[in-house]
């Protein structure tokens, strides 16, 4: 219960920045790469200023320097965003850019000052470099993690090579392959979401072109399905119906099944006429045949199962004086001409 209420109380206030900040697109990969660049920004603004105020990480002077170029860098970047002079692919490219720039400088110090401390910090500094990474990739940025990879291990290169550290050379090989995999599989994630943009964006358009052809809308759709589903529906049902769909819908309905309904009673007129001896339900099941239907889908129009749809046919054969091996179809044919 207590994690629902923080869940909400975080989704509340995210919704309320996103409201007042965002502007972009109306797409998965805008929203998703805002929501990076927002919590990005965040974990910025929250964590350097920890740092400076010494509670956090490394307290020399050059890390200071460092930190306050990034969170100053961030700031900026952040401003501009705001008031519309930048995009959000710069803003938040910018923002991953200047936090690995600030990364690598702290590996670099570290490597010229090798002490146990700072060896460790190098493999601390790595981890965050792959989260950014990782942050790129989630936020279908192209391009921008294999250049954030090529930052993290040129400076993982250099450290190697000053320190001379066997540690961190015999994981060199497997942070490599690491990286190359990272965004391999990101480039791949940013062409299937791509492709389902233009897929969901094609769907959407056939959807509208469809409304705009039948002249209805979604709810009248709803509607006609709700109401074809319903086996017998009552006169209720049927002018709550007509109600949702409009008057020009109905009006066209109710034309073309007058048509449907006079264009089959003739039909069965005409068989009732040339075959006198059948009963009605025997005029349909030949009415259906003449129009070429199979004993599957008699079997579906009518409602009935196959063995009550054979024994009709049959008791047709044994009133016109067919035999089995005669064309059904073609001797009602015959006898209607």
């Amino acid at each position: 219960m207590r994690f629902t209420v923080i869940k909400h109380f975080f989704q509340a206030i995210f919704r309320h920045l996103e409201s007042r900040i965002y502007h972009g697109g109306d797409t998965v990969e805008e929203r998703q790469r805002f929501s990076v660049f927002l919590y990005g920004s965040i974990i910025l603004f929250i964590g350097i200023p920890l740092n400076l105020l010494g509670l956090t990480g490394p307290t020399d002077r050059i890390y200071f320097l460092m930190n306050t170029v990034n969170l100053t860098t961030g700031t900026i970047v952040f401003i501009l965003y705001y008031y519309k002079r930048i995009g959000l692919k710069s803003a938040l490219a910018s923002l991953l850019l200047a936090t690995q720039l600030e990364i690598s400088g702290e590996m670099l110090n570290c490597a010229f000052n090798p002490s146990a401390y700072h060896m460790q910090l190098i493999v601390g500094n790595l981890v965050l470099s792959a989260i950014l990474v990782m942050l790129s990739v989630v936020a279908y940025m192209r391009f921008l993690p294999v250049l954030l990879s090529l930052f993290c291990m040129g400076t993982y290169t250099i450290c190697t090579l000053i320190t001379s550290s066997p540690s961190l050379k015999n994981f060199y090989i497997l942070l490599v392959l690491v990286f190359f995999v990272i965004c391999i599989l990101g480039e791949r994630l940013i062409n299937a979401v791509r492709k389902l943009e233009l897929e969901n964006k094609n769907l959407k358009q056939d959807e509208a072109e469809l409304l705009h052809i039948l002249r209805i809308n979604k709810q009248q759709v709803k509607a006609y399905i709700e109401f074809s589903k319903k086996e017998q529906p009552d006169s209720e049902d049927t002018e709550r119906f007509l109600e949702l769909i409009g008057e020009r819908s109905q009006r066209n309905i109710i034309n073309t099944v007058s048509s449907y309904i006079t264009e089959k009673q003739t039909e069965i007129d005409l068989i009732a006429k040339a075959f006198p001896e059948l009963s009605a339900s025997e005029h349909e099941i030949c009415r259906l045949v003449l129009q070429g239907k199979k004993l599957g889908e008699i079997c579906e129009i009518l409602g009935k199962t196959e063995n009550n749809v054979t024994a009709h046919r049959g008791h047709i054969r044994k009133k016109l004086g067919l035999t089995s091996q005669e064309n059904l179809k073609k001797a009602l044919e015959s006898r209607m001409k």
